[in-house]
């Protein structure tokens, strides 16, 4: 079976890895969704999440500062993918 190449799908299963608590292919995922679309806050945001359980701290906070930067750079997406506690 081949995976579609929609940076949906990548971040849809790298959820439910994190969820399961498999991070490294979260990880996996997350790099693929990124592979797609360089500026996707929400694969950075989750990959960061994935790195601070594998105690990756300086790599999850550059993911942290990326998923940040995309994010406010985007304007029609604005909080896009980082859950707020607000929805």
């Amino acid at each position: 079976m081949k995976i579609p190449t929609d940076r949906t799908v990548f971040i849809a299963r790298g959820v439910v890895y994190q969820d399961m608590g498999n991070h490294s292919f979260a990880i996996s995922d997350f790099n693929n969704a990124l592979s797609i679309d360089t500026e996707l806050s929400e694969a950075f945001y989750r990959r960061g999440i994935s790195k601070l359980y594998s105690k990756s701290y300086n790599e999850a906070i550059k993911d942290f500062m990326l998923a940040q930067r995309y994010e406010e750079a985007d304007e029609d997406k604005r909080n896009h993918g980082i859950p707020d506690g607000l929805g």
